[in-house]
Protein backbone atom coordinates (compact mmCIF):
# COMPACT_ATOMS: atom_id res chain seq x y z
CA UNK A 1 0.00 0.00 0.00
CA UNK A 2 1.12 3.61 -1.16
CA UNK A 3 -0.32 5.09 1.76
CA UNK A 4 -2.68 7.44 -0.23
CA UNK A 5 -6.06 9.28 0.91
CA UNK A 6 -8.23 9.28 -1.36
CA UNK A 7 -10.91 12.16 -1.38
CA UNK A 8 -13.83 13.41 -3.76
CA UNK A 9 -15.54 17.11 -4.20
CA UNK A 10 -18.15 18.31 -6.10
CA UNK A 11 -16.22 21.38 -7.11
CA UNK A 12 -14.05 18.88 -9.58
CA UNK A 13 -16.79 17.87 -11.32
CA UNK A 14 -17.72 18.27 -15.22
CA UNK A 15 -18.93 21.59 -16.35
CA UNK A 16 -22.72 21.55 -16.17
CA UNK A 17 -24.43 21.75 -19.74
CA UNK A 18 -27.69 22.90 -18.97
CA UNK A 19 -30.70 22.01 -21.18
CA UNK A 20 -27.93 20.63 -23.64
CA UNK A 21 -26.73 18.19 -21.48
CA UNK A 22 -26.75 14.52 -23.07
CA UNK A 23 -27.35 16.43 -26.52
CA UNK A 24 -25.33 15.64 -29.36
CA UNK A 25 -24.71 19.24 -31.78
CA UNK A 26 -27.46 18.36 -34.52
CA UNK A 27 -30.21 17.92 -31.70
CA UNK A 28 -29.21 21.72 -30.12
CA UNK A 29 -29.46 22.98 -33.85
CA UNK A 30 -32.83 21.49 -34.28
CA UNK A 31 -34.10 21.98 -31.16
CA UNK A 32 -32.72 26.06 -30.82
CA UNK A 33 -31.54 27.02 -34.20
CA UNK A 34 -27.95 27.66 -35.51
CA UNK A 35 -27.38 30.46 -32.30
CA UNK A 36 -28.12 27.87 -29.51
CA UNK A 37 -24.89 29.28 -28.42
CA UNK A 38 -26.39 32.67 -27.16
CA UNK A 39 -29.23 31.46 -25.71
CA UNK A 40 -29.91 30.80 -22.14
CA UNK A 41 -30.13 27.79 -21.47
CA UNK A 42 -28.52 26.59 -18.08
CA UNK A 43 -25.12 26.39 -19.27
CA UNK A 44 -22.55 27.09 -16.62
CA UNK A 45 -20.59 30.29 -16.92
CA UNK A 46 -16.75 30.34 -17.51
CA UNK A 47 -16.42 32.57 -14.44
CA UNK A 48 -18.76 29.63 -12.04
CA UNK A 49 -16.33 27.25 -13.57
CA UNK A 50 -13.50 29.21 -12.77
CA UNK A 51 -14.28 29.88 -8.98
CA UNK A 52 -14.94 25.92 -8.18
CA UNK A 53 -11.47 25.60 -9.95
CA UNK A 54 -9.69 28.75 -7.46
CA UNK A 55 -11.92 27.40 -4.53
CA UNK A 56 -10.61 23.77 -4.53
CA UNK A 57 -7.12 24.80 -5.03
CA UNK A 58 -7.08 26.98 -2.28
CA UNK A 59 -7.78 25.30 -0.07
CA UNK A 60 -5.69 22.19 -1.17
CA UNK A 61 -2.94 24.33 -0.64
CA UNK A 62 -3.88 25.70 2.71
CA UNK A 63 -4.64 21.65 4.34
CA UNK A 64 -1.43 20.14 2.01
CA UNK A 65 1.41 22.67 2.05
CA UNK A 66 4.87 21.21 1.19
CA UNK A 67 2.85 18.25 -0.42
CA UNK A 68 2.47 17.10 -3.70
CA UNK A 69 -1.25 16.78 -4.50
CA UNK A 70 -2.58 14.41 -7.44
CA UNK A 71 -6.38 15.89 -8.94
CA UNK A 72 -8.33 14.48 -11.60
CA UNK A 73 -11.08 16.57 -13.26
CA UNK A 74 -11.95 17.61 -16.58
CA UNK A 75 -10.82 19.83 -19.46
CA UNK A 76 -12.54 23.15 -19.04
CA UNK A 77 -12.33 23.17 -14.94
CA UNK A 78 -8.64 22.36 -15.60
CA UNK A 79 -8.01 25.14 -18.67
CA UNK A 80 -10.08 27.89 -16.66
CA UNK A 81 -8.23 26.99 -13.25
CA UNK A 82 -4.52 27.38 -15.12
CA UNK A 83 -5.14 30.47 -17.05
CA UNK A 84 -6.71 32.02 -13.51
CA UNK A 85 -3.57 31.45 -11.94
CA UNK A 86 -0.90 31.59 -14.47
CA UNK A 87 -2.42 34.56 -16.32
CA UNK A 88 0.22 34.38 -19.35
CA UNK A 89 -0.53 30.80 -19.94
CA UNK A 90 -2.19 29.64 -23.35
CA UNK A 91 -5.22 27.79 -23.10
CA UNK A 92 -6.44 27.87 -26.75
CA UNK A 93 -6.09 24.26 -27.29
CA UNK A 94 -8.16 21.00 -27.16
CA UNK A 95 -7.77 19.20 -23.54
CA UNK A 96 -6.65 15.78 -24.37
CA UNK A 97 -8.61 12.91 -22.30
CA UNK A 98 -6.51 12.06 -19.59
CA UNK A 99 -3.80 14.77 -20.47
CA UNK A 100 -1.06 15.85 -17.81
CA UNK A 101 -1.09 19.32 -16.04
CA UNK A 102 1.67 20.62 -13.71
CA UNK A 103 1.42 23.38 -11.38
CA UNK A 104 3.57 24.30 -8.77
CA UNK A 105 3.23 26.80 -6.12
CA UNK A 106 6.20 28.77 -4.95
CA UNK A 107 5.26 28.10 -1.64
CA UNK A 108 5.76 31.15 -0.21
CA UNK A 109 3.13 33.87 1.21
CA UNK A 110 2.35 35.52 -2.25
CA UNK A 111 0.11 33.76 -4.79
CA UNK A 112 2.90 32.93 -7.11
CA UNK A 113 2.37 30.15 -9.21
CA UNK A 114 4.05 28.25 -12.52
CA UNK A 115 2.48 25.29 -14.94
CA UNK A 116 5.61 23.34 -15.95
CA UNK A 117 3.41 21.27 -17.90
CA UNK A 118 -0.17 21.78 -19.56
CA UNK A 119 -2.42 19.22 -21.43
CA UNK A 120 0.54 17.00 -21.66
CA UNK A 121 -0.55 13.48 -23.55
CA UNK A 122 2.87 12.10 -24.56
CA UNK A 123 1.62 8.85 -22.47
CA UNK A 124 -0.85 8.24 -25.35
CA UNK A 125 0.02 6.97 -28.87
CA UNK A 126 0.10 9.15 -31.64
CA UNK A 127 -3.07 7.35 -32.79
CA UNK A 128 -4.97 8.20 -30.35
CA UNK A 129 -4.06 12.26 -29.53
CA UNK A 130 -5.05 13.01 -33.35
Amino acid sequence: MLGLTVATDERLREMHKGETEGTTLEERIARWGQDWRELELGIESRESITARGISIISEILHHHKGQNVLIFSHGALISYTVKALIPEQNIDQHMHNTAVTIIKHNGGCGSKWACELFNCAGHLSDQAVE
